[in-house]
């Protein structure tokens, strides 16, 4: 298990790098998974039962999967929402997610990589018209 010490959140030069986010489809397990692993064990401590647990959250239709890949393909990032249904809030139904796991490369930590899969997933999470227009009505918000 990798422990966070003091140098690692000292502000150090940042790499120049250019990566994509997007939205992992089912199909796309079998190419990336080696690279999620890869930083599942980097960053957390994984068991032969995390890596099956990922494969059926990476691969179950109503879970959301952001990846981010470097220029060459390789997954630098991911973060992963599960389905949790749908939930009442303010007289609003909306769909529930529980963000249960981040990940990125750990000499891109500071770089942009989750902040940017971030804002794919809030977009991801938005995509329901019928939804936001009700917390646009609740919250009042101007267009």
């Amino acid at each position: 298990v990798n422990v966070a010490t003091y140098e690692d959140f000292v502000p150090r030069e940042q790499p120049d790098i250019h990566f994509e986010t997007k939205v992992a489809s089912i199909n796309d397990w079998e190419a990336i998974s080696s690279d999620i692993l890869k930083l599942e064990k980097d960053t957390f401590s994984v068991t032969s039962d995390s890596t099956e647990t990922l494969r059926r959250e990476f691969t179950n239709e109503n879970n959301i999967a952001i990846i981010a890949q470097d220029e060459s393909g390789k997954v630098i990032g991911y973060t992963l929402g599960l389905d949790q249904g749908e939930e009442k809030i303010e007289g609003v139904v909306g769909r529930k997610l529980y963000i249960t796991s981040t990940a990125v490369d750990y000499d891109l930590f500071s770089s942009g990589v989750n902040s940017r899969m971030q804002e794919l997933m809030n977009a991801e999470i938005k995509k329901s018209k019928k939804l936001q227009e009700e917390l646009d009505r609740i919250f009042e918000v101007d267009k």
